[in-house]
């Protein structure tokens, strides 16, 4: 294969706090922010590669698909220029659904509360639309859920494209392949696409008023 499936990994935010001598993630941020010449990215964008080499089996190409990898995106593209960037992109009224039915291990404690899923849902999309504008075209690719599970063939074919792979058929056929999954889309990935779980929040809409009106309020749409 000429990819390899990574999982999460969170070597990224690691090694961008040891660079900075920051004992928390959110420390590491401020130090950016602040001073954001104390960080070489290149030296960042090397510890990363030699950091991953364990879990990637040294492969020429690997895919990291852990969610806060958003809130890096800029320092990920000026470490990795090579790096292709996707941003997947839900409804957010069944993203915060499926969030909310999702008991995660750590790291989400935001997802017990549908107010704060509707929070972190409108920050998301902020972030989503500034990340397109900071970012070029041929790096970040944002990929609708709804048109990925929809027009599987179209959407892998501009995925592939994007990340200068070569088509194979076997692409649409992902739940085939055997192999350990220990993040939460586990069941997920065992199922061919599908398009069941879009609209799947209407069965329940009464229950998660308290997401919507925080979707509204933050000038999202919850349909859209």
């Amino acid at each position: 294969p000429e990819v390899f499936a990574a999982g999460e990994l969170h070597n990224f935010q690691a090694e961008a706090r040891r660079l900075l001598g920051a004992s928390s993630t959110l420390q590491a941020y401020d130090a950016l922010r602040t001073a954001p010449d104390r960080l070489d990215p290149k030296a960042l964008g090397r510890a990363y590669i030699e950091s991953t080499r364990p879990a990637t089996g040294r492969t020429a190409r690997f895919v990291d698909k852990l969610p806060r990898n958003d809130l890096w995106a800029p320092l990920i593209h000026r470490a990795l220029p090579r790096a292709r960037l996707v941003l997947t992109r839900r409804n957010p009224i069944d993203a915060g659904y499926a969030i909310y039915r999702t008991l995660f291990q750590s790291g989400y404690h935001f997802s017990y509360d549908l107010e704060q899923i509707g929070r972190y849902l409108v920050a998301q999309r902020r972030l989503a639309e500034a990340l397109k504008t900071a970012l070029p075209g041929d790096v970040l690719l944002e990929l609708p859920y709804e048109e990925l599970v929809g027009d599987p063939e179209a959407s892998v074919q501009r995925l592939v494209e994007h990340c200068g792979l070569d088509w194979r058929d076997d692409l649409l056929d992902f739940h085939r392949r055997g192999g350990a999954v220990t993040t939460a889309s586990s069941h997920q990935v065992r199922q061919p696409f599908h398009t069941e779980s879009i609209g799947r929040w209407r069965a329940v809409a009464e229950e998660l008023v308290p997401l919507r009106r925080v979707l509204e309020a933050g000038g999202i749409d919850p349909e859209s």
